[in-house]
């Protein structure tokens, strides 16, 4: 399709448009940078709260919506601003007044609020989310209605999604490979706790400054069965997913498994590491024919610029029989064998290691109650644990400073290096 023009991205971004007219869009926006890009700036030049509030609900047909203003206090969170804005609802920077620190608040879309499909899906987010304690996952601070409508304040954290950053530049291989590795994680850990994401792509894949990876948007998850089949209600049976990376059996409207986030991983992995999508077509219809076919998923891959392991990973993702692909404890497997540190440092690691724990941490008592009590609980930070080695088998290093603000994790990362 041509691009559309400003007013047609609203009434997409307002789930205004018909249900074949919105997925060309979503296909569309997939490959058009410049349209992603017109997109964002449609939603910031919607969200100044200076002068305009945003309507997110009413009780009935006579009744004024509730509207949220800079300022307004729900519950503990008083709102600051929206700092994004969703197929199901706004997202508001706020500040948690009891726990003094910001979160990122969703409130469901106006447009929905007669759904009580959407608010039950909204809901679901929440609960599926805060089942969850991972380093991968976005953690689920609280959840509550205003205005007679459901909200989820979840933590707050700044920098880019995968998107926005496969649009600004090349990846390298590492980066690709670590990513790959914290959402193949992140899904694992879901799927033990019996739930898939079936909406997984880059733009629920957040990139944070503080640089651990996130995996966000449980809108479109659902329970899984002992047997890894998905259980849905009548309700849920309709075609959902991002049309780029749904597959075979989402275009049918079939079950979804587990199998189905292998799939969706295998076509983010392989864009990540090519910079396109494996199926370049014109419209959705092409995308369903393609998807759907008996013909393997062409692979862009190129052995001169990737690894066979690689190569071969992205081939046993994008299987188009669920049975035949990859499973995550497979895929982690894979990837972990992908990014191992470099030797060097992983000798001057294991010679720390020989040494006897006191000759680092004991003579650190004066450090009182900042210390941690369990050292060993220790998650995420392999990069930045990597460099202060890398930096201490250098020769001209006399001198690390670690500094940060308070509660960020450098006593306990000094204690690991330590260790």
């Amino acid at each position: 399709m041509a691009c559309p023009d400003p007013n047609h991205l609203f009434a997409y971004m307002e789930k205004r448009l018909a249900r074949d007219e919105e997925t060309a869009v979503d296909v569309h926006i997939e490959g058009c940078s410049a349209c992603y890009s017109l997109m964002v700036e449609l939603v910031r030049s919607d969200s100044e709260l200076s002068s305009d509030s945003v309507p997110v609900g009413a009780s009935g047909p006579e009744s004024q919506p509730f509207r949220i203003t800079a300022g307004t206090q729900i519950d503990q969170f008083r709102i600051e601003r929206v700092i994004g804005s969703g197929g199901m609802g706004v997202v508001y920077l706020a500040h948690d007044t009891q726990l003094d620190r910001k979160v990122a608040l969703k409130v469901i879309r106006a447009s929905l609020l007669e759904s009580e499909t959407a608010a039950r899906r909204f809901l679901r987010e929440a609960r599926t989310t805060a089942k969850f304690n991972h380093p991968h996952i976005v953690t689920i601070y609280a959840v509550g209605q205003v205005g007679g409508m459901p909200y989820v304040a979840l933590e707050y954290l700044e920098g880019s999604d995968l998107r926005q950053l496969m649009m600004a530049r090349r990846l390298s291989l590492d980066e690709c490979s670590s990513i790959a590795l914290a959402v193949v994680e992140a899904i694992t850990e879901a799927h033990r706790h019996g739930v898939l994401h079936r909406d997984l792509k880059p733009g629920n894949i957040l990139i944070p400054d503080e640089g651990r990876i996130r995996v966000l948007d449980f809108g479109l998850a659902i329970a899984l069965g002992p047997d890894g089949n998905g259980l849905m209600a009548t309700d849920e049976f309709s075609m959902d997913g991002t049309p780029s990376y749904m597959a075979p059996e989402q275009w049918r409207g079939e079950k979804a498994t587990a199998a189905t986030d292998v799939w969706a991983f295998g076509m983010v992995l392989h864009q990540m590491l090519c910079g396109r999508l494996p199926y370049q077509v014109a419209t959705v219809v092409h995308l369903d024919l393609a998807v759907c076919s008996d013909e393997a998923v062409p692979n862009l891959l190129r052995a001169e610029d990737v690894s066979q392991a690689l190569i071969d990973l992205v081939d046993q993702c994008l299987q188009k029989d669920p049975a035949l692909r990859i499973g995550t404890d497979q895929m982690a497997a894979v990837l972990r064998g992908i990014t191992q540190p470099n030797p060097a440092v992983t000798s001057t690691l294991d010679a720390f290691a020989a040494l006897p724990a006191s000759s680092f941490v004991e003579a650190s008592g004066s450090l009182g109650s900042s210390v941690p009590a369990r050292t060993d609980l220790f998650v995420g930070r392999k990069a930045e644990l990597r460099t202060l080695v890398e930096y201490l088998i250098d020769g001209d290093t006399r001198l690390l400073s670690v500094v940060g603000a308070g509660g960020m994790g450098k006593t306990r990362l000094v204690q690991r290096f330590a260790q």
